[in-house]
């Protein structure tokens, strides 16, 4: 029974004596690599990353690629100050702080044995959809090691720096640009109402847009009646619908992916309304043509499957200029024009 417990004696010797030769060996490695890479840089490398102490996924990363540098000794503390007072309170020789937008890192960094400042950096990313925050965190972590690295020559110089912002970009190549569509053609249908007692009509709509610049452009509308509106009593009844013609002012905006787009229109128009009568018992009828202007506001809102083509709903209100009667054997019996209102489904078509 002796015999066997020797063995994992001998074994075990044999194990520490190897883990401890491949301690020592990688020891020496990372000690010959580290003299290696921070040869030029001062002797003090201890760097400061000021954190307001609630968890921040932005700013672990940037500790992680920091602490990732070798031979560099990484503080964490909590703002006191101004960011190269809490540096020099911690006798670190830079410090790295999350700049106010979120969207980026400040780093500075001084001369070990003079204290001087040597370099105030900005690495920030200003992309519409956010910052990459792992692309800045090791942008941040490569500025740090190249700083070090030269800061002894920077410091013999007796020149700082100057304050330099980086925009970075994001990995990978860059989308391409969304085709920039200038002119587009609507089309759609939707019911048509005006107070005054007639019935709400069937209106069919055709709209041209055309865009000066992102946000503003001009449009021009027609509209005709697919189903005229209708009014019924005991002396006859009438079917009124309405030709419009005008235009106005657009007001557009579109999201950064181009998936949904909304304007908003402000125009007036010429309008045509049509009255036909079918009296009761022995009177006659008429059926005459009113005209009016028309005054009327536009809201949409659409999706774009494709950058050319987008499908929609738009409300519109408005008012006419002047009050429009309906009169049977010389009575009022209704009215149309005051006010308006309409919504409509529509199609819509984009070119450049």
């Amino acid at each position: 029974m002796t015999i066997y417990r020797h063995r994992p004696l001998v074994r075990g010797r044999l194990a520490r004596f190897w883990a401890t030769a491949l301690v020592v060996a990688w020891l020496m490695f990372v000690r010959e690599a580290a003299a290696q890479d921070l040869s030029k840089a001062p002797a003090s490398c201890r760097v400061l990353i000021v954190v307001d102490g609630s968890p921040d996924p932005f700013m672990e990363r940037v500790v992680a690629e920091v602490s990732a540098i070798r031979g560099l000794e990484v503080e964490i503390r909590r703002p006191v100050g101004a960011l190269d007072a809490d540096a020099r309170a911690e006798h670190a020789q830079a410090a790295i702080r999350k700049v106010a937008s979120g969207k980026g890192v400040e780093v500075w960094m001084a001369d070990a044995t003079s204290g001087r400042s040597l370099l105030r950096h900005l690495v920030v990313d200003e992309s519409p959809g956010g910052p990459d925050q792992s692309l800045v965190a090791l942008q941040t972590a490569e500025l740090l090691r190249t700083s070090l690295l030269s800061s002894r020559g920077v410091a013999a110089s007796g020149l700082a720096p100057p304050v330099v912002v980086s925009k970075a970009s994001t990995a990978g190549p860059p989308s391409p640009p969304l085709p920039i569509l200038d002119n587009a053609m609507q089309v759609g249908f939707g019911p048509f109402f005006s107070a005054g007692g007639v019935s709400t009509a069937l209106q069919a709509w055709l709209s041209y847009q055309h865009l000066w610049s992102r946000f503003f452009g001009m449009v021009f509308d027609v509209s005709v009646p697919l189903l005229r509106g209708s009014l019924v009593n005991s002396l006859g009844s009438a079917h009124v619908g309405a030709v419009l013609a005008g235009g106005g002012f657009l007001v557009r905006w579109k999201s950064e992916t181009g998936g949904m787009v909304a304007s908003a229109i402000l125009g007036g128009a010429f309008t045509s309304v049509l009255i036909k009568g079918q009296p009761a018992g022995r009177f006659e009828g008429s059926s005459p043509t009113v005209y009016s202007g028309l005054l009327y506001s536009r809201l949409s809102m659409a999706w774009n499957p494709f950058p050319w083509l987008g499908l929609g709903a738009a409300g519109m209100l408005g008012t006419t200029t002047s009050l429009i009667r309906i009169r049977f054997a010389d009575r009022d019996v209704g009215e149309w024009g005051l006010p308006l209102a309409a919504a409509f489904l529509y199609g819509e078509v984009g070119w450049p």
